[in-house]
């Protein structure tokens, strides 16, 4: 798959697609062998490298994102949250007059991982998955993430 930006992170290397300076695709640990910058990026790398060197650097940058009323519902609370804070899939589900499982879905169909933060949603006894996976890598950088966040689970 080719990618607009790649950039080599502490949890593995990102691909993002852009369209103009709005992100609509973020895959963590894309299939490249090597990571790319073009110059008309740098403003996306610097934020990415900002957000890793501190997490308290996390602002919300602007998304193009494609998903049903509902997803756009769940990922709009998603990026309301900040740096640190986190939900469970019970209490973002009440709030939002819905059910855990159905916000487990949205998160699982997330198409901005890291921008759109759904590793801030967790189990409400641990960590929970991400993106349908509770094993492996995923759960890991998920870890990674809140760690760096200051979230102990």
């Amino acid at each position: 798959m080719n990618f607009d930006l790649v950039v080599n992170t502490p949890v593995g290397k990102v691909g993002i697609n852009l369209d103009g300076k709005q992100a609509f695709d973020v895959t963590l640990q894309p299939d490249v062998s090597r990571a790319k910058t073009p110059a008309q990026h740098a403003w996306l790398k610097e934020w990415l490298d900002s957000y890793f060197e501190d997490a308290s650097n996390w602002s919300a940058l602007p998304v193009s994102l494609s998903g049903t009323d509902y997803q756009q519902r769940v990922w709009s609370a998603l990026r309301e949250l900040g740096s640190g804070e986190v939900v469970t899939y019970g209490e973002l589900a009440k709030s939002l007059g819905s059910g855990p499982r159905a916000i487990g879905q949205a998160c699982r169909t997330n198409p901005c991982s890291l921008l759109v933060p759904c590793h801030r949603v967790v189990a409400a006894n641990g960590r929970g998955g991400v993106h349908g996976h509770s094993n492996g890598s995923w759960p890991q950088i998920k870890s990674w993430l809140l760690k760096h966040e200051g979230v102990k689970i």
